[in-house]
């Protein structure tokens, strides 16, 4: 260390070692490498105390692009690869979802469940699909993503990794509701009918849980309520919006999920009927996950410290 450079401190983003003269203590600097902003610490020694980002207002235009731009977004022929990818996967699972093809041979039973099979690359190719649409649209991008899930391992992998994370993002969403039960359980009290209002409200946050979730964010952020209650809270009428939309998507998905075409009793007019349900609520899920990542586009400098792809708790400057 010269005299020239008495102190010397981390970049708290990137880690690269910087160098400061003793009279610029407690001054703001910017990382030559990463372009991160920090505090200079008073000393060697001392850790780099990021600066924290300061809110903005939101990008203009949300409504126009979550409507218009959504119905935009599926009309585009760059679209459309993508729409009948999801469409073959509804339609495979409504066909084969509940197929069972398993024989039973002298001394064993040959296990030949079709259904299991088709429901987990139905479930994994959409869930990840839907994760590639929020991400796609939180980067500005006007039509839905293209279709590049790989092939063999690297497909299971994204197929088994994208059904985790919605079961995660979903369990997240409703645990409050779990603790808020748990308590009042170990006081005495019983919430009866009242916890299934208290889960819906908790379900209100499952959009958020998924656009961080896809903006692969931190993994721990998604436990930090406070931050979510209070990024939805400052942008509240348009997270509203976007939540009744995910959940009205997820509801039709209920409905049709269970009726298959090789279903006992199921005519040709019903099943026609169950599909077109099936496909409906599909495409409506999917121009949710489209709105979840828009909002994320136009929202996310509002309250930056839930956004910040910086691991630390004070998100740094760019």
């Amino acid at each position: 260390m010269t005299t020239e450079t008495a102190i010397q401190c981390d970049c708290p983003h990137c880690g690269r070692v910087c160098g400061f003269k003793a009279d610029f203590a407690g001054r703001t600097a910017r990382c030559l490498n990463c372009d991160t902003r920090f505090v200079i610490p008073q000393r060697t020694g001392l850790p780099a105390v990021p600066c924290p980002v300061a809110a903005a207002e939101p990008l203009p235009g949300f409504y126009a692009n979550a409507f218009k731009g959504g119905l935009e977004a599926f009309t585009r022929p760059d679209s459309a690869v993508g729409l009948v990818f999801c469409a073959a996967l509804v339609t495979a699972h409504f066909l084969l979802g509940n197929v069972d093809l398993s024989v039973t041979l002298p001394g064993f039973r040959l296990l030949m469940i079709v259904g299991w099979g088709v429901t987990f690359i139905a479930f994994g190719g959409f869930s990840w699909y839907s994760m590639e649409i929020i991400s796609a649209a939180q980067l500005g991008l006007n039509s839905l993503p293209p279709v590049e899930p790989g092939a063999g391992l690297e497909f299971l992998w994204l197929a088994v990794k994208s059904c985790y994370l919605f079961f995660v993002s979903l369990v997240v969403a409703l645990l409050p509701a779990s603790i808020i039960s748990a308590v009042v359980e170990s006081l005495g009290g019983e919430l009866g009918q009242f916890y299934y209002v208290i889960a819906a409200v908790c379900l209100l946050l499952w959009p958020m849980s998924l656009a961080m979730i896809a903006t692969e964010l931190p993994i721990w952020r998604i436990f930090r309520y406070d931050l979510i209650v209070a990024a939805v809270a400052k942008t509240f009428v348009p997270y509203l919006l976007t939540a009744l939309i995910t959940l009205t998507a997820f509801a039709l998905i209920g409905l049709g999920i269970g009726s298959y075409a090789t279903r006992e009793g199921m005519t040709l007019a019903a099943g026609l009927g169950w599909l077109a349900l099936r496909l409906a609520g599909a495409m409506l899920f999917l121009y949710a996950m489209r709105t979840i990542g828009v909002y994320g586009l136009h929202y996310a400098d509002v309250y930056p410290r839930l956004w910040a792809t910086s691991s630390s708790h004070h998100p740094t400057a760019r």
